[in-house]
């Protein structure tokens, strides 16, 4: 009898010994899996970080570009202007050589600055291209928050996650200004 007890003793013990290591190498996974989780959202919000770099990064040296060539055609729109203003149509005449004059400098200006035309055109697919990266940036990191949000709000992972103090993390929202419509 004494035996039969013992080993009934003994298979017990082994089964919850059994059970709590089934529950511990669970607990370790999940807690391994929401680090891991936790470390890719941060990954990812420094993903969206360089996108908007690489944006300002991009509009600064098109507003520098920009500025530089402004400041020549600039002179040349207000001398075009100033010929424009107030002429009689007997002055008109004599002032057509001076606004041809004006005109074949700004073409002068666009034929010896080719890279300003196709600077434009790079800069505008930079700009286009920057927009989406960071569009992009932003949806793959919802995307890592909502597999890290499930893994904290999911029953048992979410017992796990309150033990180890995971908590849930924020959406990338926009402000509400840009939820409305563009008004010119």
């Amino acid at each position: 009898m004494f035996t039969i007890l013992f080993s009934k003793g003994v298979f017990v013990f082994c089964v919850l010994v059994v059970i709590v290591l089934i529950l511990l190498a669970y607990a370790i996974k999940t807690a391994n899996a929401l680090k891991a989780a936790e470390n890719k959202v941060r990954e990812l919000d420094s993903d969206v970080d360089i996108a908007l770099a690489k944006r300002y990064d991009l509009l600064t040296k098109q507003y520098a570009m920009v500025k530089t060539y402004m400041s020549y055609e600039s002179e040349n729109l207000i001398t075009a202007i100033k010929l424009r203003k107030g002429m009689t149509p007997d002055e008109k005449t004599g002032v057509e050589k001076l606004m041809k004059n004006a005109s074949d400098q700004i073409n002068a200006v666009v034929e010896a600055y080719p890279e300003l035309a196709a600077g434009k055109k790079v800069l505008q697919n930079s700009c286009t291209n920057a927009e989406e990266h960071i569009q992009a940036a932003r949806r793959l990191y919802n995307a890592g928050v909502t597999n890290y949000n499930n893994l904290c709000s999911q029953f048992p992972s979410s017992v796990v996650a309150a033990i180890t103090g995971h908590n849930m993390v924020e959406y990338f929202k926009t402000d509400a200004d840009k939820r409305s419509d563009v008004i010119f």
